[in-house]
């Protein structure tokens, strides 16, 4: 296991160094990673540290132990104290022990005091550690969410999210009773209807009603695998012989004893078989479109889609993996990465020829994925998609292939250069926001991060990664920086006392203010305007 990572605090540097020094702390299971000789200096250098332990003195001047342990518990919860103090008072423990404290330990405290002391410290972060590690404990949260990943991991196979080789491996890792090498077919039950007065069923019942009446149909006669979409219920299930024949006569019976239990009228859609994985989402189209005719055939039973629809072909649609990959790669892609997606999205053409129906309609689904982004983001239509491109669909997608890549490539990058664009002055605009809030209030002691990102309505994280990307600062670093610089020109410029100019650039405590001024200008404020 690492050593744990720890910074020691103390205001006096012999105190520091002694302790530093008595101890082996490779042994003890810990790396002095920093030092700091007050709670401000400690907090600030934490910004920049991945810290697992703080070992700090209580009295410090500018930031006591305890304020640098409230502290750190808002920034960095995870974060553990070892309090040293020569203060026993009974409400200093009582405090201490609120911060996330290891151990609370007087002063003086020998070499072997110590050592005790953090090894105690390190038997509880590795208790800790291996509690998270409890793979008997995870395997029962593991077994506890299996029902809700099961209905998830169907739902991605449907929306045609996994490819059919993951979609194999992830049903035999859930143990989702699907037998994918038999036919397979998808019917979808609506559970919508009127429930007459008096029933014994209410509607939020009813749709786990029905999904218990599909298991109890389905039972034995073949695999099958269900779950609920808000009042759909949806079976995907897989026969030995003619899964149409056998779904459509097992539907009906399900249609027929829910009308007799609850005296609902319960219709089901079915899709055609289909021997793919890849193909369930047409056939859960299929079966949804189905349903679509109870208002010509009427409820009550199961409604085949070929029996309403002579359809010859499965409908076709872009595979939502390729859909989902190509938004990623116009929004945050290469050129590369953009002409690879292209190329593999237009292996789904294969087969089809320039102005027949199948190339015109998954040319359209392509268009419609790059039409979500467009509309979603507010980009200027006609300058990305080109008045040639546009005649091409007009003419219904008659263009050859390789015209096609090109002009997909064309479109992608614009619109990538516009997200590129759009996201580089978003960021830039908040920057800029920020430094004028901070130039206008750096003044107050009480500036900080949450103060400017609840100004500018965004999260702590975001803000100080493009602040950081901007300035090549921290925010702490930024701020420090523009009030020394103010303060030495005040010293420059003006005769005023130390601690007023401590108190215009937001320090309440001049003494801290010339410690500060002193780490930045390496003379004191009476120093520097002597000079």
């Amino acid at each position: 296991m690492r050593n744990y990572r720890i910074m020691i605090v103390d205001d006096e540097y012999e105190v520091r160094e002694g302790i530093a020094g008595r101890v082996d702390w490779d042994a003890a299971g810990f790396t002095i990673v920093a030092t700091a000789e007050n709670g401000q200096d400690a907090l600030e250098k934490s910004e920049f540290l991945d810290l697992d332990v703080v070992l700090t003195d209580i009295k410090m001047p500018y930031m006591d132990g305890l304020t640098l342990g409230a502290e750190l518990q808002k920034r960095s919860p995870a974060t553990k104290l070892i309090i040293l103090s020569g203060f026993d008072e009974f409400e200093y423990a009582k405090e201490a022990i609120k911060l996330n404290v290891l151990e609370y330990v007087l002063k003086p405290v020998n070499a072997d005091e110590l050592l005790q002391v953090l090894l105690r410290a390190k038997a509880r972060l590795d208790a800790e550690f291996r509690a998270k590690q409890d793979v008997e404990a995870l395997r029962a949260r593991y077994e506890q969410a299996l029902p809700l990943l099961r209905d998830q991991c169907l739902r991605e196979i449907l929306a045609g999210s996994v490819p059919a080789d993951e979609a194999a491996r992830l049903i035999a890792q859930y143990g989702i009773r699907l037998d994918i090498t038999n036919p397979m077919i998808v019917a979808a039950f609506d559970t919508s209807a009127h429930i007459p007065a008096g029933s014994v069923i209410t509607p939020e019942l009813l749709p786990v009603s029905v999904r218990a009446q599909i298991d109890a149909a389905l039972e034995g006669k073949c695999s099958y695998a269900t779950f609920l979409s808000f009042y759909t219920v949806i079976v995907v299930s897989s026969w030995a012989t003619d899964p149409v024949d056998n779904m459509m006569m097992t539907a009906n019976e399900i249609c027929a004893e829910c009308k007799s239990l609850f005296g609902v009228e319960i219709t089901a859609g079915i899709g055609r078989r289909c021997t793919e994985v890849s193909y369930l989402r047409e056939s859960l189209f299929e079966a949804r479109a189905a349903l679509e005719y109870v208002r010509v055939v009427g409820g009550g039973k199961a409604i085949y889609i070929r029996d309403v629809e002579h359809m010859t072909r499965h409908p076709v649609m872009l595979d939502s993996r390729y859909e989902q990959r190509l938004i990623a790669a116009v929004k945050f892609g290469s050129a590369e990465q953009i002409e690879s997606e292209i190329e593999e999205i237009l292996t789904g053409l294969s087969g089809a020829q320039p102005g027949d129906w199948k190339y015109r309609a998954y040319v359209t689904g392509i268009l419609n994925a790059l039409g979500q982004i467009i509309g979603r983001y507010d980009l200027p239509a006609e300058e990305i998609m080109g008045g040639e491109g546009m005649l091409l669909f007009q003419e219904g997608g008659k263009a050859d292939r390789s015209a096609l890549k090109q002009w997909l490539i064309a479109v992608c990058l614009r619109i990538c250069g516009y997200m590129s664009q759009r996201r580089s002055s978003m960021a830039g605009t908040l920057v800029e926001k920020a430094k004028q809030f901070i130039a206008e209030h750096f003044a107050n002691g009480d500036i900080s991060v949450e103060r400017v990102c609840e100004h500018l309505h965004i999260s702590q994280s975001y803000f100080s990664s493009i602040f950081k990307q901007d300035t090549g600062k921290s925010f702490v670093q930024y701020v420090t920086d523009l009030r020394m610089d103010r303060a030495a020109e005040l010293l420059r410029e003006t005769d005023e006392k130390t601690y007023a100019i401590a108190q215009q650039v937001g320090y309440d405590e001049p003494n801290y203010f010339s410690y500060v001024f002193k780490r930045r200008f390496g003379v004191s404020p009476s120093q520097y305007r002597g000079k």
